[in-house]
């Protein structure tokens, strides 16, 4: 089901219009289907970075805050199983995982943990420190599982907008974050990983 859902997403995001940027039309899109990105480009990568921005922050707007007494039960309940005994009361530890208070609080720091990495990606001075914010963004929109779960809940508890009421770019989260994170690796990672292997190898060639 899940992947038939990822095709029909994948088709009707191919069929949204191109909005013109700063950087030749580049968005989070060319993650999943690169037309014009070069990975290579900091122009580029920033233009991606700031799209994955907008669209998190279009989802993060709509989740609620916990109450302060809300974030207080979640932090006690925490700290009391990191006290028991690994083997002790599984199924205490299962209760608070599964509860709608842990998986939103969960939920919102994994939406601000992403934020962060990629306000870092925008702001690095330099191109290693900004690999080092586009590999923990990768990281996060890989966790799908979290992300689903959560939504899932908080949807069913009618605190967040149902899907189809998202705004566009907001939509489908379960199914784009993971293919972003994907794309994060596949086309910004390895590529700068590869090409610093091979900078590394003509260095110790030269030493010889």
């Amino acid at each position: 089901m899940k992947g038939l859902r990822r095709l029909i997403a994948v088709a009707a995001f191919a069929a949204l219009p191109v909005e013109a940027g700063a950087a030749a039309g580049i968005d989070a899109w060319e993650l999943i289907s690169p037309a014009h990105f070069d990975w290579r480009e900091r122009p580029h990568r920033r233009a991606i970075a700031e799209d994955l921005l907008v669209r998190l922050n279009l989802l993060a707007d709509v989740i609620p805050p916990l109450s302060p007494q809300q974030e207080a039960q979640v932090a006690n309940e925490m700290a009391e199983l990191q006290r028991m005994d690994p083997d002790a009361d599984t199924r205490r530890r299962s209760r608070l995982y599964m509860s709608r208070r842990y998986q939103h609080f969960r939920l919102l720091e994994l939406l601000e943990d992403t934020r962060r990495n990629l306000q870092c990606v925008i702001a690095a001075a330099r191109v290693s420190e900004e690999m080092r914010c586009w590999s923990l963004a990768s990281v996060n929109f890989g966790d799908e599982a979290k992300l689903d779960l959560a939504l899932s809940m908080l949807r069913s508890a009618r605190l967040i907008p149902k899907d189809g009421a998202m705004p566009v770019k907001a939509q489908d989260p379960s199914v784009w974050y993971g293919e972003y994170g994907r794309g994060i690796l596949k086309h910004i990672l390895t590529p700068y990983l590869a090409e610093q292997a091979i900078k590394s190898e003509r260095l110790e060639s030269d030493r010889r």
